[in-house]
């Protein structure tokens, strides 16, 4: 049965009218009213109140998660929002209609963002910064929410989506699910060409024929009568392993999800006719690493992960079954800018630089009593800032903050932001700290209104005032604070990721 497929942004709030009127291009606005009430029913969940709710008693709203949400009549796909809010309206879903750039230009521009982030000397002071302000602004008015979606998973940390080589054009037309499928296709497909990882297993089996070692006691159980037969023990060398095992269940889970897939799906499910579906994920998966002979597995593994184990994909049992697939912006454009950041700073141009990410030695409180917490490695209240930036004896903190702060006289800088920055630069000793949001649609004129300022945080007032002397940092004990402003991918960059692939 052809399922509704219908898109939505961040936070936006959408009724059985906006499904109408995208299942009828579809020609499937007969099944909205179900589709509808599987939607509202996988939102009355309290387990699913981060994902999907209710704005009021006729609408849904999605929130700060992206990907995609399915149910038995269509399938919900949630993408981020990074243009102008249209209330009541798709059209911030549609492809840019943007011309297409010329292949020079497509070159320069992609340089152009690799350059943005890179940390360099502010004139001749000590002072780093990033090199945002040399993107030219109307660069990237024209970002595509699927393939931004797409790209910003490819920078997840410990996540399979790294690995991909699907390309955007390719995607840029296929439903959400099917990329995810079509990418863990292409994994396996690798990992047929190199050949399915084999175990020798042991087997205990009464047999017409002696092989292996014979066990003599089961022998005289089973075999009283029958002088014909032998019950043995021997060690095969067989496909029917733990990974093999999971790799079997996922295809098998996959093929009810797809018609586009289903003849690849059905191919390896007789690749692997020999081998068994999974009895025990998590069993399996314990087994498969705590050996050192699936390596080459190990980024097919993580996709059996996502669509089988429940990390980042949750099931959800009641009246209607329904899956989610789902991913926090905030975790996407963190990882985005710190794999950004290394990228485009490689350790050998710059060995004095170091870029950590999520860095966690510090905690808020510590229990004075425990003599096991040495150096506040253990404690309540972990202090992980997004990025420590060192350059010799300079440290900054960077924040990102996915999010479009109010263009008002406090330039959309909230009070909690600034407290939770301040801790990080008291306890990891940093005299500057950096607040980073996307730069998008949304927050150009901000980022015109904002580039040239500075702060300091006046600790004996605990407030905050413009730095009068903000070149001169060694000198002044305070800690400043400047806002940023992250360019996202582009369609035109979007269009070839090679240029992303680590320098490192």
């Amino acid at each position: 049965m052809k399922k509704i497929r219908a898109k939505v942004i961040e936070y936006q709030a959408f009724d059985k009218e906006e499904l109408v009127r995208q299942a009828k291009k579809q020609e499937l606005e007969n099944r909205v009213e179900k589709f509808y009430k599987e939607l509202e029913s996988f939102a009355k969940d309290e387990n699913h109140s981060s994902f999907l709710g209710f704005k009021s008693k006729e609408r849904l709203r999605v929130k700060n998660y992206v990907g995609l949400i399915e149910t038995k009549s269509g399938v919900l796909e949630i993408y981020p929002k990074v243009v102008l809010e249209n209330k009541n309206d798709n059209s911030s879903l549609k492809n840019s209609k943007a011309e297409n750039l010329k292949n020079h230009a497509q070159q320069e521009l992609q340089e152009k963002l690799k350059e943005a982030y890179k940390i360099e000397y502010l004139n001749d002071t000590q002072n780093l910064k990033p090199s945002f302000d040399k993107i030219p602004t109307n660069k990237f008015q024209s970002t595509n929410p699927k393939l931004l979606l797409i790209e910003l998973l490819r920078t997840l940390k410990n996540s399979p989506f790294k690995e991909s080589r699907l390309s955007s054009l390719k995607s840029e037309k296929m439903p959400l699910f099917d990329i995810f499928i079509s990418m863990f296709l292409q994994e396996l497909e690798m990992i047929f060409k190199k050949g399915f990882k084999r175990d020798y297993v042991s087997i205990e089996e009464n047999r017409t024929f002696l092989k292996g070692k014979l066990l003599f006691a089961q022998n005289l159980r089973y075999n009283f009568i029958h002088k014909e037969r032998f019950f043995t023990q021997s060690d095969e060398f067989i496909l029917n392993n733990p990974a093999n095992r999971l790799i079997k269940s996922t295809l098998a889970l996959l093929k009810t999800k797809t018609k586009n897939y289903e003849s690849d799906i059905k191919n390896f499910l007789e690749r692997l006719e020999c081998v068994e579906f999974s009895k025990n994920f998590k069993k399996d998966f314990l087994q498969c690493q705590q050996t050192r002979h699936y390596d080459y597995y190990k980024n097919l593994l993580s996709w059996c992960q996502l669509f089988l184990k429940g990390k980042t994909f949750t099931p959800y049992q009641g009246e209607d079954k329904a899956y989610a697939l789902l991913f926090p912006m905030e975790k996407l454009f963190e990882d985005y800018v710190a794999a950004m950041f290394k990228r485009s700073n490689p350790k050998r141009s710059n060995p004095a630089l170091k870029i950590k990410p999520q860095v966690r030695r510090k905690n808020m409180l510590i229990d004075v009593n425990d003599d096991k917490q040495e150096d506040g490695k253990q404690g309540l209240f972990p202090l992980k800032p997004d990025l420590l930036i060192k350059k010799n004896h300079k440290k900054i903190i960077a924040d990102t903050k996915w999010k479009i702060p109010n263009n008002d006289e406090k330039f959309g800088i909230s009070q909690s932001d600034l407290y939770q920055v301040f801790a990080y630069a008291k306890f990891y000793g940093a005299k500057e700290v950096w607040l980073i949001y996307p730069f998008c649609e949304r927050t150009k004129d901000l980022k015109e209104k904002i580039s040239q300022k500075e702060w300091v945080f006046n600790e004996e007032q605990e407030t905050c005032k413009q730095a009068e002397n903000s070149q001169d940092v060694n000198k002044n004990p305070n800690i400043h604070l400047k806002v940023y402003f992250a360019p996202l991918p582009s369609k035109a960059f979007l269009q070839d990721s090679s240029n992303l692939k680590s320098n490192n």
